[in-house]
């Protein structure tokens, strides 16, 4: 979901949780300002550094971030949408505070959000690590159907649980800080969703033709995945990998032909629109099996030569998996070179 429906979500929550509260004389209350700006903030960690970044470099050319990534010892991404994180947070607050902060419950129902909202294809909620790797396949918030009716129902629950008579007195009551506040983060959802949608429609874009030379017979498309510094400027996003599309002879063997279409990495083409690639050059396939769902594959030593740091071996690991789940019959990858599973591709 968007960061301005995560932060209202959680304005709402804490103003419907005061009223019920209220009904059975308690005198504890939530924040509201505070729980909303907790329900947005996984958001806000695993993106304002990248938002600076792409503002900065349109304007002034440069980076001020370059080199961050290896500085960076995991992705923030999974730091705040994780339930593992937010239970270490809570109890942490909770021991200083001597008294549970309620209004990080905010956090929790961005986690709780986020893993019906998001797809398996894009930002599944990875909400057990660094436990476990599980992510559910969730529906899209980015539509237009759902976007509508979620913010017709917390625009009506907001007039429902409204504390003063009119939106222009509600307003006039808010502090300056608070109206700051609540513009950045509806300028950050703005461009969040236009970049959700641009990344939407670059991950379906339809398959090309096959040449004309050749019949629909003889040919096949598949997909290859690679890092991309157009939709993710200096690609501080490390496991975010987009799909271009690649005519090959068909052939049973789809899975390897696909992985050594990778292997020869992106095209004049598509460099020049922004795809590149972590893999080596010059690296092998050695094995490639499927079995029960799982795709096991393994390399030459060569795919792994110099490939120190977690972003890089986050990148390479998602253009191998996604390359290969984009057949049916491959839900899960292991990768392995020279035979070595549980230490290859180690940051």
């Amino acid at each position: 979901m968007d960061i301005l429906a995560h932060g209202l979500w959680g304005a709402v929550g804490a103003k419907a949780l005061n009223k019920v509260l209220e009904r059975r004389g308690a005198t504890a209350r939530l924040n509201p300002w505070w729980t909303g700006f907790w329900a947005a903030f996984p958001d806000l960690l695993a993106f304002t550094l990248l938002g600076i970044s792409i503002a900065w470099t349109a304007v002034f050319g440069t980076n001020p971030f370059d080199g961050l990534r290896t500085l960076l010892p995991i992705s923030l991404y999974p730091l705040g949408h994780s339930l593992v994180p937010w239970a270490v947070a809570f109890g942490v607050v909770w021991l200083i505070q001597k008294r549970p902060t309620w209004e990080l419950l905010g956090w929790l129902s961005h986690i709780l959000i986020d893993i019906g909202t998001h797809p398996a294809e894009f930002y599944p909620t990875p909400f057990l690590w660094p436990v476990s790797e599980l992510r559910l396949n969730g529906t899209a918030w980015a539509t237009p159907g759902f976007l509508a009716v979620n913010y017709i129902l917390l625009l009506s629950l907001l007039y429902r649980l409204r504390e003063h008579r009119d939106i222009k007195e509600g307003f006039k009551a808010m502090t300056n800080t608070k109206k700051i506040f609540l513009g950045l983060l509806a300028i950050v959802a703005i461009a969040g969703a236009w970049r959700t949608f641009d990344r939407h429609a670059a991950n379906n874009i339809p398959p090309p033709e096959a040449n004309e030379s050749a019949s629909t017979a003889e040919t096949m498309a598949v997909q290859v995945f690679f890092s991309n510094n157009v939709f993710d400027p200096n690609v501080m996003e490390c496991n975010r990998t987009y799909p271009v599309f690649r005519i090959i002879p068909r052939t049973s063997a789809v899975g390897r032909a696909s992985l050594e279409e990778l292997l020869k990495g992106p095209t004049a083409e598509e460099n020049a629109q922004g795809y590149l690639t972590s893999l080596n050059d010059g690296a092998r396939v050695n094995s490639l099996s499927i079995r029960d769902g799982v795709a096991y594959v393994d390399f030459d030593a060569r795919l792994e030569e110099g490939a120190g740091g977690s972003c890089r071996v986050a990148a390479i690991r998602s253009q191998i998996t996604n390359t290969l789940k984009q057949f049916s019959t491959v839900k899960e990858v292991v990768i392995s070179v020279e035979g070595r599973v549980e230490d290859a591709l180690q940051p």
